[in-house]
């Protein structure tokens, strides 16, 4: 039995969506300054604290600006398979560096390359 060939643009692009990545849904928020919950499945999906810290410890604030960052990822998510939507084989836009970056990070993202 042979694979079945994705559906191809006239740029060699596959035109058919990427599998959608099995990550807790969204949205997740910061709970406690430094943890990341999600309402969707009702669990914690990441602790950005190292260890206890004294407040003023600078790597608090970092923490605190990891966890935003975290608990944004589904809607960045979303919104970068949007923006690529409208930036289609025509779009004046198709083939620069910031769609190839935006699709280098959906790609990342699904596990589809290494983490480097």
């Amino acid at each position: 039995m042979s694979k079945r060939q994705p559906k191809l643009n006239p740029h060699g692009n596959s035109t058919e969506p990427s599998p959608r990545p099995q990550f807790a849904p969204g949205p997740w928020l910061i709970v406690e300054d430094r943890l990341v919950y999600s309402i969707g499945c009702n669990r914690f999906v990441a602790d950005c604290e190292f260890g206890h810290l004294p407040p003023h410890d600078p790597l608090v604030e970092e923490q605190t600006a990891n966890a935003r960052l975290i608990a944004t990822a589904p809607e960045l998510y979303s919104a970068l398979e949007n923006l690529l939507r409208l930036c289609g084989p025509s779009s004046d836009i198709h083939n620069t560096l910031a769609v190839a970056s935006a699709r280098a990070a959906l790609a990342k993202a699904r596990g589809e390359v290494g983490h480097e």
